[in-house]
Formats: C-alpha cells, sequence, structure tokens
C-alpha cells in the first residue's frame, strides 16, 4: 500500500504527485504484463484526509482506484466528474460538510460500500437507486429531511 502526506501548502504538488505514481507504475505494470490482462490496480486505495476543500481534476484521471477515502476533510461539494471513476467499490465521504450529492454517483455501478456519515446532507440524489451492487449505506440518524 501506498501512502501519500502532504502539509497544507502542497495539495496540488500531492495530486501531482500521486497521479505521476500511478502513472509511471501502470506503465511498467503494462511492459511486465503486456500479454496478460492481470489487473494489478485492483488493490491501489486513496487516502486523502486533512483540510482539504477542493478536488484535484486530476483524480478523477486515476480511473483504476477501487478505494477512495476522502473522509474527514472540509469538502462542501463533490464533482460530476467522479463518476469517471468507475472501477470504484469502495467510496468515504464521512465527516465532510457535504450538503448534497451529485446525481452521477448512480452512474458507479462497481460501488460496494458508500459511507455518507456526519455531513450536512439534506436528500440523496434518485439516480443512488441505480447503484444494484450498493450493500452498505453509511449514513447518520436524523439528518434526511
Amino acid at each position: 500500500m501506498v501512502v501519500f502526506q502532504s502539509s497544507k501548502n502542497s495539495r496540488l504538488s500531492l495530486a501531482k504527485s500521486v497521479y505521476s505514481y500511478f502513472q509511471a507504475h501502470y506503465l511498467f505494470i503494462r511492459r511486465q504484463f503486456k500479454h496478460d490482462r492481470i489487473s494489478i490496480f485492483r488493490r491501489f486505495f486513496f487516502f486523502l484526509s486533512g483540510t482539504i476543500r477542493n478536488l484535484s481534476p486530476q483524480i478523477w484521471e486515476l480511473c483504476h482506484l477501487t478505494s477512495l477515502y476522502l473522509n474527514d476533510n472540509n469538502l462542501t461539494r463533490i464533482p460530476p466528474e467522479i463518476s469517471k471513476l468507475e472501477h470504484l467499490v469502495y467510496l468515504d465521504l464521512s465527516a465532510n460538510k457535504l450538503r448534497s450529492l451529485p446525481a452521477e454517483l448512480g452512474d458507479m455501478h462497481c460501488l460496494r460500500e458508500l459511507l455518507l456519515q456526519n455531513n450536512q446532507l439534506r436528500v440523496l440524489p434518485y439516480e443512488l437507486g441505480r447503484l444494484f451492487q450498493l450493500q452498505s449505506l453509511g449514513m447518520s440518524v436524523g439528518l434526511l429531511g
């Protein structure tokens, strides 16, 4: 497992470092296993916690991620581009300041676990009903109005 850390002033460089790391490893793995259809990326996780308010667009290019931990930040919104992470199985958005979720979350058909506790959500998108693989939905009691 790879864990990246950053200070407050280097969040953009963190996203660039992570992107470069995954790109380099992807190219290396493609060269090593070019005749096999082995998906090494099924074991990749991405942790990003602290006081982050906005997400870098480069995160959405990590399309082979299976787990994304964005918990314990100050996120107020999740961009619709999150649906580009089509292999995502686990998404932790807990302990942020989210008031709504993008309808595009319903397009993430591989998603099995979605954690939304400790946010300021009032409604959930109707499109979440299309998440047929979803096994666990973490919610705080009494927040939805």
